[in-house]
């Protein structure tokens, strides 16, 4: 029973590191590597990406990496 609400019911703590994302996107738009073209299509993936985490996983909560201290699985964006 305990696993059960566990899997169903209880909160669980996703993260994303939003801002080391950008951060790196911004760099490569500066540098010439990507135009701006690409960097719209690839905020555009990470919003799809939130999106079926969002429907896939209904007691997930997805928070900023700079709020969670420790013990937040943390989604990858590629």
């Amino acid at each position: 029973m305990v696993m059960g609400y566990d899997r169903m019911f209880a909160q669980k703590i996703r993260v994303l590191d939003l801002k080391g994302y950008l951060r790196t996107q911004k760099a490569l738009l500066a540098a010439g590597e990507i135009t701006e073209q690409q960097w719209t299509m690839k905020l555009d993936t990470v919003e799809q990406i939130l999106n079926s985490e969002a429907a896939s996983h209904p007691n997930h909560v997805i928070v900023l990496k700079d709020v969670v201290l420790r013990n937040g699985d943390e989604i990858r964006i590629k």
